[in-house]
């Protein structure tokens, strides 16, 4: 059973998604458990009738004690051996509960957030209750491990690190570039240069658009993307406007055609103060795109600075300005980044790997009991 929160739109919840459809049904049966309503992702899956069970709209609130017996009586019903939660307080406060009430042979827990902002206090406190009765938690890369370790307190042993993965056969697809360029309004020869993150103080959005101020006195007819939504987005379109750069800004809100907005980007950017492992950066390197990534969480096992992009200091807009302006004026060690980029997704971060060490580590858990 996998107990989250929502299904909606999230690196966190395409996570579970991608987990869930390439898992091997031959081996497990899957079950999906959300506190709350479906989502949107969610609701998309579901549509897909791949014959997993979901439940949704189960706790009213997180006092919400019927909810939980819901819960319990799904798992019995289900005759769940394995329970795997996303970190947070709520999962993690109940998902430990109902393990120990239920019995559940093997209780894992995935880490999401280096850092939080959050509910920190409130987020270690439960950890710190409640981690020693998991089987496993998962850190997402091996400077997200030695955080876990160092900040809070989790027995190294106790930790496996699983990466995420990405769908390289997405990225393959073709695209009329062109045809797709013009219908935003974007030349055929203007420089592109992307964001894909929720509109959220931690994604450091101003630092993008501070950094496109200097880049479009060089090149002014680059246009910036902003892929993503949020409670952000109105300041944001406010600091386009006081800079003088909204006519070369395009906000495009949430996208479900990631792969086809990618083709048209010439240089890919991570601007985050508080990251723990950046999907979009991995969908970056994909779609073979150079990739400009502040040094938050565990970017560093991810980007290959200097071969497969730059990593630059958290808040530095000027850093970050001064790298894509080395790729605009050096197409061709761009074009060579992107390449070397996808080439680590290959080695390293396809959806085929991660599902594979999850499914070994559920086999391991289950064989040691």
């Amino acid at each position: 059973m996998f107990l989250v929160l929502s299904l909606d739109v999230g690196g966190t919840e395409r996570h579970i998604i991608n987990l869930a459809t390439h898992l091997n049904r031959d081996k497990f049966n899957l079950i999906i458990c959300c506190f709350h309503d479906l989502g949107s992702i969610g609701k998309q899956f579901v549509s897909n009738k791949d014959g997993t069970s979901v439940y949704s709209g189960l706790i009213r609130s997180k006092y919400d004690l019927s909810g939980i017996l819901r819960i319990y009586q799904i798992i019995k019903k289900e005759k769940i051996h394995i329970l795997y939660t996303i970190n947070s307080p709520l999962t993690q406060l109940w998902g430990t509960l109902l393990a120990k009430l239920s019995g559940i042979d093997v209780f894992i827990t995935r880490v999401t957030i280096t850092k939080p902002l959050f509910h920190g206090k409130r987020r270690k406190i439960i950890n710190r209750l409640m981690l020693p009765f998991v089987s496993k938690v998962i850190a997402q890369a091996d400077i997200h491990k030695e955080y876990l370790i160092e900040e809070d307190g989790i027995r190294k042993e106790k930790i496996e690190v699983v990466y995420n993965g990405v769908d390289l056969d997405k990225f393959s697809e073709p695209v009329d570039v062109t045809e797709f360029r013009q219908s935003l309004g974007i030349g055929v020869s203007d420089p592109v240069i992307g964001i894909l993150a929720r509109l959220s103080p931690e994604k450091g959005h101003p630092v993008f658009l501070m950094a496109a101020k200097k880049i479009v006195t060089e090149f002014p007819d680059t246009r910036f993307l902003i892929v993503g939504d949020g409670k952000e987005r109105e300041k944001l379109e406010s600091l386009a406007g006081e800079l003088d750069i909204e006519s070369n800004v395009n906000f495009l809100g949430s996208r479900k055609d990631i792969p086809r907005i990618l083709s048209i980007i010439d240089i890919a950017v991570l601007s985050s103060n508080i990251e723990t492992v950046s999907n979009a950066v991995l969908e970056y390197m994909a779609a073979s795109r150079p990739v400009i990534a502040t040094n938050a969480g565990s970017t560093a096992n991810l980007v290959d600075d200097g071969k497969t992009g730059f990593l630059i200091s958290c808040g530095d807009y000027e850093a970050l300005a001064a790298a894509a302006l080395t790729l605009l004026r050096d197409r061709q060690r761009a074009r060579e980044m992107g390449e070397k980029g996808r080439e680590r997704v290959r080695d390293n971060f396809t959806i085929s790997k991660m599902t594979a060490s999850y499914e070994s580590l559920f086999l391991d858990l289950m064989q040691r009991i």
